[in-house]
């Protein structure tokens, strides 16, 4: 009863924003169908050009189907393939939400149903093109609100008219994002951790909020340090961790104190800050824009434990980038630690 109720919101929700934002990406008829088969799906959400990069995909539901394959395509590289059971439907009309944003490009998708165990015929496909307008930047001082950020695990509240805190989740990554996808980016938070001294604190850049086991994101870039004195920079996807820059020794850290953590982005070309010193820079193009965000790990046997954030900003220009043969003065990375801890 519950799935229903909560599918029927994301019906009204999808519905509402086709109609009153996009008058025409309804059609008034139905798209047709594969021919002489009452079991091929009609899609008709979404279509035409929109301003939006968050699908919901909607479809006329196939009376007897016991599931549903929906695939979307960018160009002709497939980046949606779902298997779908048949409570996505409700009233005749069924709805699925895209779990990732997608870029400013042409698309298509298509849908097809099982009936008495068989796969059907696909619809036909349906065109449709994401042009939303660029982010602007933001700045969140935490005074009176958290107003565009979302929270994906852990618990995140304002404390004393000024912090964003969290204590964090025993043996888990506690993370929440900025909304709106940023390529070219300047990202800076002013941060402090109390509790165990060398478990990671982090800001995250271009990244999917998805998360894994642990609770790192299913894709993206961030920037660690800890109370030891330790800073580093990794790539993350699907529970896999590379460390760009593995755990360095600095001084520029401000040990149990307040850090103030900046990232610069152009194209693939990173930089990386603590108290306004360039700590790391490097490149690396797996990414090319996503969500920011703040994070923290808290470890298994950790009490005491919490993640103080005085305020976050970003503007989407980098400004003056430093020498690209800038020789940065930090120690060589050290042996040992894990992606979650530093040595």
């Amino acid at each position: 009863m519950f799935r229903l109720s909560r599918l029927g919101r994301l019906l009204f929700s999808a519905l509402a924003l086709a109609l009153l934002m996009l008058p025409s990406s309804i059609p008034s008829q139905a798209a047709p169908a594969a021919s002489g088969s009452s079991n091929v799906p009609t899609p008709l959400f979404p279509n035409g050009t929109l301003p939006i990069r968050r699908m919901i995909y909607i479809w006329s539901e196939v009376a007897g189907a016991t599931r549903y394959q929906l695939q979307a395509y960018r160009g002709s590289n497939l980046i949606l393939d779902r298997t779908l059971e048949p409570a996505v439907c409700v009233s005749g009309t069924c709805a699925y939400r895209h779990d990732t944003d997608l870029t400013n490009d042409n698309y298509t998708w298509k849908i097809r149903a099982a009936v008495g165990g068989v796969n059907h015929p696909y619809s036909p496909s349906m065109a449709f093109t994401v042009a939303a307008p660029a982010p602007s930047g933001f700045y969140s001082p935490f005074t009176d609100n958290a107003d565009g950020w979302v929270i994906h695990r852990g618990i995140w509240q304002l404390e004393a008219s000024n912090y964003f805190t969290t204590a964090g989740v025993q043996g888990r990554v506690s993370s929440v994002s900025h909304i709106g996808e940023y390529s070219t980016l300047t990202y800076e938070v002013r941060m402090k951790r109390t509790g165990c001294r060398g478990n990671a604190n982090a800001l995250a850049i271009r990244g999917n909020p998805v998360l894994d086991s642990v609770g790192w994101w299913k894709t993206e870039y961030t920037f660690d340090y800890t109370n030891t004195g330790y800073f580093s920079v990794w790539k993350d996807y699907n529970g896999t961790y590379t460390a760009l820059r593995n755990w360095t020794y600095t001084s520029a850290i401000n040990r149990d104190g307040w850090n103030v953590l900046k990232v610069k982005a152009s194209g693939s070309s990173l930089y990386f800050y603590i108290n306004n010193i360039l700590v790391w820079s490097g490149s690396d193009s797996a990414y090319p824009s996503g969500r920011v965000g703040i994070a923290m790990y808290r470890g298994p046997s950790c009490t005491g434990d919490k993640l103080w954030v005085d305020y976050a900003k970003l503007e989407t220009t980098v400004g003056d980038l430093p020498p690209a043969d800038l020789v940065i003065q930090t120690d060589e990375p050290t042996p040992g630690g894990t992606r979650h801890t530093a040595p």
